[in-house]
């Protein structure tokens, strides 16, 4: 509207800086504050920051599969994913096959319907400790220091 109120209307980019430089002089009183810095400066960090997560939760997922691989190597068929709350809560307190000696199929059953909300039954405990029964796993050295990084995955 600017441009347009002129008698001889010009139509370059040059004319419609001017045009758009003498309404912002004209009206700068008008026009809100602006701080574009700090909203972009800030969605930069809120990126990076997901990014940075999204790698190391790879990284991490990685990590546990390699030392799952280890102390379950039927792991894959316990639970349909790796990082649900039953699965988490699984591995946080039977990190290995070790774990399972003395439990009983009623015990672990208990015990998985807890974080599962009383979806998995006593079928999936019994599923578990067949399959960590069929592989006899032996013990390995420092088994403890595994057992712990088991667990501090999947805290």
């Amino acid at each position: 509207m600017e441009r347009m109120s002129y008698a001889s209307t010009k139509k370059n980019d040059s004319w419609d800086a001017q045009c758009i430089s003498a309404i912002l002089m004209r009206r700068s009183h008008l026009l809100p504050d602006a701080t574009p810095q700090d909203y972009y400066w800030t969605m930069r960090h809120i990126v990076n920051r997901r990014n940075a997560l999204v790698k190391n939760l790879g990284g991490l997922t990685r990590q546990f599969h390699e030392q799952l691989q280890v102390a379950y190597p039927s792991y894959k068929h316990f639970f349909h994913e790796l990082t649900c709350a039953t699965s988490l809560a699984f591995y946080e307190k039977f990190p290995s096959a070790n774990h399972l000696k003395q439990v009983s199929e009623e015990e672990l059953g208990a015990f998985l319907r807890v974080p599962s909300h009383n979806t998995c039954s006593t079928n999936r405990a019994i599923k578990i400790l067949d399959l960590v029964e069929q592989e006899k796993q032996p013990t390995l050295d420092y088994q403890q220091e595994r057992d712990c990084l088991v667990r501090s995955i999947a805290q």
